[in-house]
């Protein structure tokens, strides 16, 4: 672990509050539980241009960064935290004050790439997101990116710049073995199967996913074993009546949680024997799949240009994109056969303590910060 001397600190500097949660609060909040324990202080602010508008908004922060002389500051973006619509212009105006202020800058790029979408609209928010995005860049000192970066167009120029560092989990980790009970073979094949799905898509989306997963249940049923469906997050239970409609005639059991605390998703991942992510391609910036991964729980998703080594290295069962015949394989392996549980659960530990546990998240990010021999990692 870095060693840093007592002078250390930092800004974590959000734009506007995403509802009804946010993840990227979440992130600045357990990262700076992590710095603490070092006695590294990371003060977190909000520009408030959504409540008082941008000229009252860049007052307030240029007042507030005369205190931050030799601080570096931590510019938290997705699209939407810096406007209203996708179009995040205003984000270079803070740019330009904190550049003006001689401040040190990094930006963690939470959305590394531009909304998708094919009308007219879509596309001029995509062109927007990409100019600023390829600006910000320029205007930084380090970029962070918790995904793999090869396939962003928009970085080539700055790529020396970038660093990969994992999100993170804002999901307690699981609290020791007694919790797997269900994984004891002296339980026998009628121990009930949990799956875990954390989130669900609204719209038609959300109904393709559900039939995914009920392709994926159908075929683990020949474990023998009662299934138990427990669906929680966002979207959960504003499609709790499709989803019960899809798996009427299935034998599978339905639990609808919406959202809930972290502690309690915690619970539910770790006696859960599988969590299937199907709402899109598994990443290091995918929070539902990292919560897996550090609750030792199995996952099964699609694989991306985003995946990286360090989801290959944990307890992820990865499945060509849309392949759902492989998708229903790689479940059913998992509820039937222990032995192979339990080795994913393995890998997920080991990769939980080396990649996605917030003591590592925040010593990469302090090397790539203060380390003038820090290699950028792809």
């Amino acid at each position: 672990m870095a060693q840093f001397d007592g002078d250390v600190a930092l800004v974590a500097l959000l734009g506007r509050a995403d509802q009804p949660t946010d993840g990227v609060e979440d992130y600045c909040i357990f990262l700076e539980k992590a710095l603490r324990k070092r006695n590294i202080p990371i003060e977190l602010m909000r520009v408030p241009w959504a409540e008082r508008g941008w000229l009252p908004a860049l007052r307030f922060l240029w007042r507030e960064s005369m205190k931050w002389p030799g601080r570096w500051v931590l510019i938290q973006y997705t699209a939407l935290a810096w406007s209203r619509r996708g179009f995040p212009l205003g984000l270079l105006a803070v740019l330009f004050l904190l550049r003006r202020k001689k401040l040190r800058i990094a930006v963690v790029f939470h959305d590394s790439g531009p909304y998708p979408g094919k009308r007219w609209v879509d596309r001029m928010r995509r062109i927007v997101q990409q100019f600023v995005m390829r600006r910000t860049a320029a205007e930084v000192n380090r970029v962070i990116l918790p995904a793999s970066s090869e396939h962003l167009e928009w970085l080539a120029s700055q790529r020396n710049k970038a660093v990969f560092i994992p999100v993170g989990s804002n999901i307690p980790s699981p609290p020791g073995p007694s919790s797997r009970e269900t994984d004891n073979p002296a339980n026998g094949c009628s121990e009930t199967k949990i799956v875990a799905v954390f989130g669900i898509t609204p719209g038609a989306r959300g109904e393709q996913e559900m039939m995914d997963i009920r392709k994926a249940m159908e075929s683990a049923m020949q474990c023998g074993a009662p299934i138990e469906l427990c669906a929680f997050g966002r979207g959960t239970k504003e499609a709790e009546p499709a989803l019960r409609r899809v798996f009427r005639t299935t034998g599978v059991e339905v639990s609808v949680l919406g959202l809930l605390p972290a502690a309690q998703i915690g619970e539910i991942l770790c006696r859960a024997n599988v969590q299937i992510d199907v709402r899109s391609r598994i990443s290091s910036r995918r929070g539902s799949v990292i919560a897996g991964i550090i609750c030792g729980t199995p996952v099964v998703g699609f694989e991306s240009t985003e995946t990286d080594d360090a989801i290959r290295e944990a307890g992820v069962v990865l499945v060509p994109p849309g392949d759902i015949r492989a998708l229903t394989s790689a479940v059913t392996r998992i509820l039937c056969d222990v032995s192979f549980r339990e080795e994913l659960r393995m890998r997920n530990q080991i990769a939980s303590k080396k990649s996605f546990s917030w003591d590592a998240i925040s010593d990469r990010l302090l090397r790539a910060l203060w380390e003038e021999d820090c290699v950028p990692l792809s």
